[in-house]
């Protein structure tokens, strides 16, 4: 694990939309590389596993990643918060963070 993330896979969830909100909100995607779109397909990867989000719900991640590719939808940054979120209440137990560390 990192220095840059978090020690459970709920705090990850957490962190990767942050830092794609603050990306969008703040910078108005103008940092946006490549990494940042593979810490979305983690999301995506994390939001679907333990105990995943309804098929609606991950529809609608599924939707606002695709949005976000290049950085520029704020709406979608706030739709993959609430996933978050969700995820996180739906697994109360926390787990370790296995994920590889991609750089952001």
């Amino acid at each position: 694990m990192s220095v840059h993330q978090v020690e459970t896979l709920q705090g990850e969830a957490i962190r990767i939309t942050g830092k794609v909100a603050y990306e969008v909100y703040d910078n108005g995607g103008i940092n946006w590389e490549p990494t940042f779109n593979a810490l979305l397909q983690q999301f995506l990867e994390l939001i679907s596993s333990q105990v995943p989000l309804s098929a609606e719900e991950l529809a609608r991640a599924k939707k606002a990643v695709w949005d976000l590719c290049g950085g520029k939808s704020t709406d979608a940054s706030d739709v993959l918060r609430e996933a978050a979120v969700h995820w996180v209440l739906a697994n109360p137990v926390l787990r370790a963070n296995t994920l590889p560390f991609l750089g952001r």
